[in-house]
């Protein structure tokens, strides 16, 4: 992995029963994109609710495949109509400490060159609560 992306990584720790993704890594240049560190923190607790059932199901899906997986998803705007919901591109990396589980799944979204993005998380991303994990609906495995 070159050193210049590792600002741009984030790894979550697989949990099930039930299922759930928790920041092990947050690489430092979302943190300053975002001005907050997740490490440790649930995905349902660090993502604006519009957007918490699409990444829930990318990872979902790059924990059933087993294999890496890119997405492409347009990223909501929590005010309707303002921002003007940016596309993210996103590589998910499935790990595993024994060959044969998914303990952890790497993620690079390279938001440098991204100023749509840039934008929308300095107007949204920011100083924003975290959330409770018992008010969001978790994901089931199945």
């Amino acid at each position: 992995m070159p050193a210049k992306l590792l600002p741009y990584l984030t790894v979550v720790e697989v949990r099930h029963a039930p299922l759930d993704f928790v920041y092990s890594f947050y690489g430092t240049g979302h943190m300053a994109l975002k001005a907050r560190d997740l490490t440790g923190r649930s995905i349902m607790e660090a993502l604006p609710n519009e957007n918490t059932p699409i990444v829930l199901e990318q990872y979902r899906r790059t924990l059933e495949a087993r294999k890496p997986l890119a997405f492409r998803r347009i990223v909501t705007s929590p005010v309707p109509d303002k921002g003007n919901n940016p596309t993210q591109h996103t590589l998910r990396v499935p790990l595993s400490a024994d060959g044969e589980g998914v303990q952890w799944i790497m993620s690079l979204s390279d938001l440098r060159n991204s100023p749509e993005m840039r934008d929308f998380y300095e107007t949204f991303g920011r100083d924003r609560p975290f959330r409770q994990t018992t008010s969001v609906r978790r994901a089931s495995a199945g």
